[in-house]
């Protein structure tokens, strides 16, 4: 019985090793290289054409605001005792995490913002400075609206304080070091000596804010404290609630002698002279390689399938 086979195809196998890879590469470095550049000039232009941002920063130290910690520290217990038993909070303010929590909070933002009237800088497309009043949604705003992809404007046309917020909020960063334990406030914006303005009244603002909520405090416990002393009996309460009422005449006395009360400027902001971005330079090196990856891919597979149709012919 005779073994009959037919005749035998040799398999095509594709393979895509390093060399051939470089080869291809090399074979179409025109490609490659003209994708680099243009992608390259498109993004330079895109350098040309935004709205240079410029950031300022200020460096602060934050301070404990709890005045009322010195000074009576042999009965420092015994107040804090008889305080809460009488319905008191002993004051003194808050802690250093409390005041940067306060510091980077939306009400303190919130504050800033109608404060200085930021919302026509922050929405500028949307404020008519002319006539001095919001421009009505445009067909896609109001179709955005519709979407719910927009928060609708308030009565006044004006955005809502939550979109002035998050507007805000995208120009600032508060940043503390753990080493050093400095505070950096930094703003990014188009007008390099608005950002180094916002810098260091945010950081004034925040000092304001915090001693008033301090003197605040300390004010209203001496309003209660003034009632319930004549109504005391015993003299060694009375006492007690005397040098309660010391305290925080001592409390409000440091708050309005201490000019940067909860975070002491080390070194405040000044207009930056170099801009922050767009990057010239960051962007043509980026737009090149990409270009070049794109491109890369392009010849690739071109020459993969100017390959296959060699091989059908």
């Amino acid at each position: 019985m005779s073994d009959v086979s037919g005749p035998s195809v040799p398999a095509i196998e594709e393979q895509f090793d390093i060399f051939s890879i470089l080869e291809s590469l090399f074979a179409e470095w025109k490609l490659v290289l003209s994708f680099g550049a243009g992608v390259a000039l498109l993004a330079g232009l895109y350098g040309l054409i935004s709205t240079p941002q410029y950031r300022a920063e200020a460096i602060a130290a934050p301070l404990n605001t709890d005045l009322s910690s010195g000074g009576l520290s042999g009965s420092s217990s015994a107040l804090g005792s008889l305080a809460s038993l009488a319905g008191l909070d002993q004051g003194g303010g808050q802690t250093i995490e409390q005041n940067i929590a306060i510091l980077g909070s939306r009400s303190m933002f919130d504050q800033f913002i109608k404060a200085e009237k930021l919302k026509p800088e922050l929405f500028p497309s949307r404020w008519d400075a002319a006539q001095g009043r919001w421009k009505p949604p445009s067909a896609v705003g109001q179709t955005l609206i519709s979407l719910g992809l927009r928060e609708p404007p308030g009565p006044d046309g004006a955005p809502s304080d939550w979109a002035a917020y998050e507007a805000f909020k995208s120009h600032a960063s508060i940043v503390m070091d753990k080493d050093t334990g400095l505070l950096t406030v930094d703003f990014s914006w188009k007008d390099p000596n608005v950002a180094a303005d916002w810098a260091n009244r945010l950081l004034a603002d925040a000092n304001d804010k915090i001693r008033d909520q301090v003197q605040h405090e300390a004010q209203d416990s001496m309003r209660i404290l003034t009632e319930r002393i004549p109504q005391t009996t015993s003299s060694e309460t009375k006492d007690t609630l005397v040098q309660l009422m010391a305290l925080q005449q001592r409390i409000i006395l440091q708050a309005q002698v201490r000019r940067d009360f909860a975070f002491k400027i080390i070194d405040p902001a000044k207009p930056p002279m170099v801009r922050a971005s767009p990057l010239y330079g960051v962007l043509l090196i980026t737009g090149f390689f990409g270009g070049a990856v794109l491109g890369s891919v392009l010849a690739l597979t071109r020459r993969h399938l100017a390959t296959r149709r060699a091989r059908r012919k």
